[in-house]
């Protein structure tokens, strides 16, 4: 924190300035209908969406997307200390406080902060359903959620995802040859995460068709 407060006051980005913040503003004074306008298509929706929830005001979006910093923290926290120990939790948080980039992202409007905090939720959604693949819903919403929003801030992960959905859908609905607990258990996992990769997918694959079929951006 006392490295990101020095940061609160510095200018706003380039495409804030002309992107995410004009865009929260229409969306506020417009509506849904700015969803379906030609200008809605030139960047990912909740990079305005977003903005808009804290009424495009740069000091609340900046407080907001500090403090998904500080619950990223926590989540990685979570995920090294069930991956690998206290160790790892202490080395991998220690490692993204001490960074000397990361923390320039958050105290800004840019899209980063949420995307690295639906990147860790998303992890942290898979390890807990690795530790329960067959009590796993919860954390398929949790891990579905996370990957969502990536793929409506940033959308970089898209061919990830769906070679992800392609892998598990063939573990989860191949011909079973046995009943070992072993393979149950993987075909519960791979179930899991083409669930939760399915439903992170559909909203963003709604805002393709949008775009593809009303302005010819696919």
């Amino acid at each position: 924190l006392m490295r990101i407060e020095p940061r609160m006051e510095q200018i706003v980005s380039s495409d804030a300035q002309h992107r995410y913040l004009p865009y929260a503003r229409k969306l506020l004074d417009e509506g849904v209908a700015f969803l379906w306008s030609a200008e809605s298509v030139r960047v990912a929706p909740l990079s305005y969406i977003w903005p808009a929830i804290f009424g495009g005001n740069s000091a609340s979006i900046r407080s907001a997307n500090v403090a998904l910093f500080l619950i990223c923290l926590v989540l990685l926290w979570r995920i090294g200390l069930r991956l690998g120990g206290l160790p790892a939790a202490m080395t991998s948080t220690l490692l993204m406080v001490l960074h000397p980039e990361l923390h320039h992202y958050f105290p800004t409007e840019l899209t980063e902060p949420i995307f690295l905090f639906g990147a860790f939720l998303w992890i942290f959604g898979i390890v807990r359903i690795g530790e329960q693949p067959f009590q796993s819903n919860k954390y398929i919403a949790l891990a579905a959620i996370g990957l969502m929003l990536t793929l409506l801030v940033k959308p970089v992960l898209q061919v990830i995802c769906l070679l992800i959905l392609i892998t598990t859908l063939i573990i989860w609905l191949w011909p079973q040859n046995n009943q070992k607990k072993d393979n149950s258990i993987a075909r519960q996992f791979a179930r899991a995460i083409a669930l939760s990769t399915t439903f992170a997918l559909l909203p963003a694959a709604g805002v393709a068709l949008k775009n593809g079929i009303l302005f010819g951006v696919w």
